[in-house]
């Protein structure tokens, strides 16, 4: 089965929207990106005075989990559709 990029990045922005408001956080930007052989999930996130080192590792490690439970796969280019 085939996945689109553009729905796994909503599943992710479902998924990212709760950590971001418990944290008063907004999503600037959201992408999956693909860089030599690796694949990368990028969360972009801003709130007024900006966002230090530890809100970034909260929200990643958050996220993470979030994945995981969700058993949501981040899947690589030959299974996604653009």
């Amino acid at each position: 089965m085939y996945v689109t990029k553009r729905t796994m990045l909503e599943e992710v922005e479902d998924l990212l929207h709760p950590i971001l408001k418990d944290r008063e956080l907004s999503l600037f930007d959201l992408e999956f990106v693909r860089e030599r052989n690796d694949h990368f999930l990028r969360v972009y996130i801003d709130k007024p005075g900006g966002v230090d080192l530890a809100e970034c590792s909260l929200v990643s490690e958050s996220l993470s989990e979030k994945i995981d439970e969700n058993q949501l796969s981040l899947l690589s280019d030959d299974e996604l559709q653009e």
